[in-house]
């Protein structure tokens, strides 16, 4: 199975607002969607307990904060 490289990319603010735009509502439903159908999958590439763990907390932090309950 492919496996991807971490790597930190430093983007400036002034870019992101230039190019991206707000996402609707309708396409934050279907981000959502990919998330949760991607969670377990996921989630069970981690073999150590604490390391599963860690990667839910991330994955449940990305669904409250973007998911279509947010105002942002």
């Amino acid at each position: 199975m492919p496996m991807l490289k971490p790597r930190v990319r430093s983007v400036p603010q002034e870019v992101v607002e230039a190019k991206w735009g707000v996402l609707s509502d309708k396409g934050r439903e279907e981000v959502m969607e990919v998330v949760r159908a991607a969670e377990r999958p996921v989630l069970m590439t981690f073999r150590r307990e604490n390391r599963r763990a860690e990667a839910q907390e991330v994955l449940h932090r990305v669904v409250r904060r973007y998911g279509p309950a947010s105002s942002a």
